[in-house]
């Protein structure tokens, strides 16, 4: 065999050796780009459960010290204030991600909103006491923003636990 031969031979296998490994360094680089994209989805996922659990206690709080008459609930209403508006920063920041659970999230903000301005209304009006249809409407809010809350922990599990 001459060197034509071996040329002949050898370059066709190395052409293909260059190909497959341009190949693969571009598979390699698609699963590593998809990998970190998964992540940064996963970890504001975790960070949103973080922040509904904060938001959980708070709610707990609030309504365990609702049942007590003699107990001042304006700390307790201004933690889940805090809590719910840490949430809302949150959501904002990472709206496109969190598509998910954007309508419970909005269920969320609109009870709050309801029950926020049911308490704004008793401040301003009956010296901050609410009356018998108030204290209700107040109490189905309070009820209906922690089972939102509830099912968003449940959908962060969910999530966090199909992509492992």
């Amino acid at each position: 065999m001459n060197t034509k031969d071996w040329m002949i031979l050898f370059i066709p296998i190395a052409c293909n050796g260059l190909i497959i490994w341009f190949f693969q360094l571009h598979i390699k680089r698609f699963y590593e780009r998809r990998d970190k994209v998964l992540d940064n989805r996963k970890n504001i996922v975790k960070e949103l459960n973080y922040n509904l659990i904060n938001l959980q206690k708070a709610l707990y709080y609030l309504g365990k010290n609702s049942d007590n008459e003699d107990h001042d609930g304006t700390k307790a209403f201004n933690e889940v204030t805090t809590e719910i508006q840490t949430l809302k920063l949150f959501y904002d920041a990472n709206q496109t991600v969190l598509m998910n659970f954007s309508d419970d999230l909005q269920k969320c903000f609109l009870f709050w909103n309801q029950a926020s301005d049911l308490i704004r209304i008793a401040v301003l009006g009956n010296d901050g006491r609410l009356d018998k249809q108030s204290w209700i409407k107040f109490n189905n809010l309070h009820k209906n923003l922690y089972e939102i809350t509830l099912t968003l922990l449940h959908k962060c599990c969910n999530f966090v636990n199909l992509d492992n």
